[in-house]
C-alpha cells in the first residue's frame, strides 16, 4: 500500500513537473522522454496496485474458507453430538449463534482491512511531512523595534551543503549601521550562498553571525525577516493580485510608497497602464509577463519594506542602464540608515560603497 501510494504521488508530481516546463518538450527534437517516464511511473503504480490486491483477494478466499471450515465443522461435530444424545437441541441452537456471531465478527474485521491498510499508509505518508526538520529560530524580538540600520559581525564562517564540502571558509568581515557592503566574486565564488546564509535559512554554519551584537541563531528569524528586504535569483512571484506580490501582507505599506519606488526601477508605467491596476491578478512564475517586469516586481517586493537591512543579489540585473543608475543612486544617497549588502561585479557600485570584499572558491581574497 505505502509502495502504491508513493509510485501514485510520484505520478501526480511528474505531471505538475510537465506542466511547469511544458514549453522544453515542445521544442524537443522528437523526444518521448515525457512519455517513457510517465509510463515507468504508472506501470509502478500498477503494479504495486496489482500486489496490493491479490492480497486483499488472499483474504477474501481466506475468509470464505474459514467459514466453510467453521460452519462444516459446526454441522458435523454438533450432529455427532446430537445423535449421540450429548447434546440437545437448545445447545445445538445456542453454540450454532454463538459461532455465528464469531464468525461475522471475524468476516468484518478481514472485510475492513483494506481501511486499515489505507489509515496506515495514510500516516506514513503524514509523517514524511512531520518528520521533516524544521528551521531552527531563537526567541531575540528586540531588533524589530530598533531604528536605523543593523551591525552584522561575521567572524570565521564556514558553510557547505554537505559536511565534507565547504561552499564558504574562514569568511570575516564586520559592517556598521547604515553601510553599504558589495559582494563581488566569479559564477560559483560563493556569494550568493554568503547572502542567503546572512538570511538564517541556511543553518548549520560554523562561525559566528552576529547581527545587532546578538548571534544570528538567537534571533526570532520572523522578526528579523520583518526588518530585512531580501532579493535573491531563487525568488519568483505566486498566483495572485500585483498588491498582494509586492507588499506581501503588509498592511502599512502605502500605495504612495509603491508608485514612488516604481518610479525609481522603472515599474510605474506597467502599474498604470494596466486597467486592474494594483488588483492584477499574475499567474504562477509570471507567466504572461516579462522577465524583466518579474524583476522588477521583485525589487519593489524588497524595497517598498522599511527595512534595516537589504539584501540584494544582482539587483538591476537584465534593467535598462538608466533605471540601474537611479536603483544604485536610491541605494547609495536615500537609504543612509539602511545597512545595506549587494551581491554584485559592477565595479562602479562597488567602489562608491563603504566596503567591497571579492570572493573567490569561497574565501574573502581582498577587503577594501
Amino acid at each position: 500500500s505505502i509502495v502504491e501510494s508513493n509510485y501514485k504521488y510520484n505520478v501526480a508530481g511528474w505531471l505538475q513537473e510537465l506542466a511547469r516546463v511544458v514549453t522544453s518538450f515542445k521544442f524537443s527534437r522528437g523526444s518521448n522522454l515525457h512519455l517513457v517516464k510517465t509510463d515507468i511511473q504508472v506501470n509502478g503504480y500498477l503494479t504495486a496496485r496489482t500486489r496490493h490486491f491479490k492480497i486483499l483477494v488472499i483474504q477474501y478466499w481466506s475468509l470464505i474458507f474459514f467459514k466453510v471450515i467453521i460452519t462444516a465443522s459446526m454441522l458435523i461435530v454438533g450432529s455427532f453430538l446430537l445423535v449421540n444424545e450429548q447434546l440437545n437441541i437448545g445447545q445445538f441452537i445456542a453454540a450454532e449463534i454463538v459461532i455465528l456471531i464469531v464468525m461475522a465478527s471475524v468476516e468484518k474485521l478481514i472485510g475492513n482491512l483494506d481501511n486499515v491498510y489505507d489509515v496506515l499508509t495514510s500516516v506514513e505518508k503524514l509523517a514524511k511531512l512531520t518528520d521533516n526538520p524544521t528551521e531552527v529560530t531563537g526567541e531575540y524580538r528586540d531588533s524589530s523595534f530598533r531604528q536605523g540600520g543593523m551591525s552584522i559581525v561575521v567572524k570565521d564562517l564556514c558553510f557547505g551543503y554537505e559536511p565534507s564540502k565547504l561552499i564558504l571558509e574562514n569568511i570575516s568581515f564586520s559592517i556598521k549601521p547604515g553601510e553599504k557592503l558589495c559582494i563581488t566574486g566569479e559564477s560559483g565564488s560563493g556569494k550568493s550562498t554568503l547572502l542567503r546564509v546572512l538570511t538564517g535559512s541556511y543553518q548549520p554554519y560554523n562561525g559566528i553571525i552576529s547581527i545587532d551584537q546578538v548571534a544570528l541563531t538567537s534571533h526570532n528569524l520572523s522578526a528579523l525577516r520583518s526588518q530585512t528586504g531580501v532579493l535573491l535569483s531563487m525568488q519568483d512571484i505566486f498566483e495572485g493580485t500585483l498588491y498582494e506580490n509586492i507588499t506581501m501582507g503588509n498592511q502599512d505599506i502605502s500605495t504612495s510608497s509603491i508608485f514612488d519606488i516604481a518610479d525609481k526601477i522603472g515599474l510605474r508605467n506597467f502599474l498604470e497602464s494596466e486597467k486592474e491596476g494594483m488588483g492584477l491578478v499574475l499567474d504562477p512564475f509570471g507567466k504572461k509577463l516579462s522577465r524583466k517586469i518579474i524583476q522588477r516586481i521583485l525589487l519593489l517586493r524588497a524595497l517598498v519594506h522599511k527595512s534595516r537591512l537589504l539584501l540584494l543579489e544582482d539587483p538591476w540585473l537584465g534593467l535598462e542602464h538608466e533605471y540601474a543608475n537611479k536603483i544604485k543612486e536610491y541605494i547609495l544617497k536615500e537609504l543612509k540608515e539602511v545597512t545595506v549588502i549587494v551581491c554584485t561585479n559592477e565595479k562602479e557600485f562597488a567602489r562608491a560603497c563603504d566596503q567591497q570584499i571579492h570572493l573567490a572558491d569561497g574565501k574573502i581574497q581582498s577587503i577594501n
